[in-house]
């Protein structure tokens, strides 16, 4: 976690952001017919993961392996409730969404496939659910940090209780990626610019087109912000992380970018076990007895470390702590331990 939300002023509304000139394919691709051709035209357009929660769709084909996939779900919901990224790619590319789909839920088989927009933007939608003709069943739901990560929204939508809904055979895209594969297919570029919103406190939050790779500081530039000596958070100011503006790079998840003041320090003290954390967990665990775990060998009577592995790092048991205990940090550090005894347990190692 690193610090607090910001939502822009009262009345912001999505401003015009054509699409940019995209990267040209050396020369057409055929559709892909089944889902090892799929894998391979995200690579020859040079698509990866797009969504900072999703993983890419290559990956995701990977993991599915020889299962049929079960469901498609296509997510209009960014990372952070505050970001209008899917409600502008709705707005400028809809066909081209419709279209990536199509060839999507073609390759994979025809899985059942829902389409899942943000209750509160009607509007910006609107073009992509005329552009789809009632093929996909649309969805609308409020966009409850942090309902876009893949497990709540498995969950939400189906009960589906698995920490990764590609273990049960749900394959989850945003339409980023759709846009990316229609456009690919119909107009043979390759997936060269994403959008990026910018939020600095006190001004219109701004979308821009950014190339893939740019620095972080020339795409302020680009915006016509200078950053000064301000700090730069990548992706969402719950679950983000500050970046070098100097050498970090847009890469194809980088859905936002926050200006702040570097922030004064604040002092930890012990856990007052008020159980904030607890309630606030959209997974159910309990971040305090994972912090307490996290420093003990023997955790008997604490918690059980394996529950790490249910923790999606929101940062929301971080955010709310009174006592400024770093939880979601720890957690996600003690998952790292208990992903490697697991394995290494699988392999028959004493890790």
């Amino acid at each position: 976690m690193t610090g607090g939300m910001y939502f822009g002023p009262p009345g912001w509304a999505l401003p015009a952001c054509p699409l940019p000139p995209f990267t040209p394919l050396s020369a057409p691709l055929a559709r892909p017919n089944n889902r090892l051709e799929l894998r391979d035209f995200t690579t020859h357009i040079g698509l990866g993961q797009t969504h900072p929660w999703l993983p890419a769709l290559a990956d995701q084909i990977m993991a599915l392996a020889e299962r049929p996939a079960r469901r498609l779900i296509i997510t209009g919901l960014a990372m952070a409730p505050e970001s209008r990224i899917g409600a502008l790619c709705a707005s400028v590319a809809a066909p081209a969404i419709v279209s990536g789909i199509d060839l999507i839920a073609s390759a994979l088989g025809h899985p059942p496939a829902t389409l899942v927009t943000d209750r509160a933007d009607r509007a910006a939608f609107r073009p992509l659910r005329r552009a789809a003709r009632g093929r996909y069943r649309v969805r609308q739901i409020v966009a409850r940090y942090p309902a876009a990560h893949p497990a709540i929204l498995a969950r939400l939508l189906f009960g589906c209780q698995a920490a990764e809904p590609i273990s049960d055979s749900i394959v989850i895209i945003d339409i980023l990626t759709c846009m990316a594969m229609g456009m690919a297919a119909e107009q043979a570029v390759r997936f060269s610019h994403r959008p990026v919103q910018i939020f600095i406190a006190g001004i219109p939050p701004r979308v821009i087109w950014s190339p893939i790779g740019a620095r972080v500081h020339d795409v302020f530039v680009q915006a016509g912000i200078d950053p000064g000596r301000m700090e730069c958070i990548a992706n969402g100011m719950m679950a983000g992380s500050a970046v070098d503006m100097g050498t970090a790079a847009i890469h194809g998840a980088t859905e936002t970018l926050s200006l702040r003041s570097f922030p004064a320090a604040e002092l930890q003290v012990d856990c007052i076990r008020c159980a904030w954390c607890v309630q606030s967990c959209p997974t159910s665990i309990n971040p305090a007895a994972l912090f307490a775990a996290s420093a003990m060998v023997d955790c008997v009577g604490v918690g059980d470390p394996k529950s790490a592995l249910a923790c999606i790092g929101c940062g929301l048991c971080t955010y709310v702590c009174p006592s400024r205990i770093p939880l979601a940090a720890v957690i996600q550090e003690l998952r790292s331990r208990v992903e490697f005894n697991v394995v290494g347990a699988a392999r028959g190692i004493n890790p």
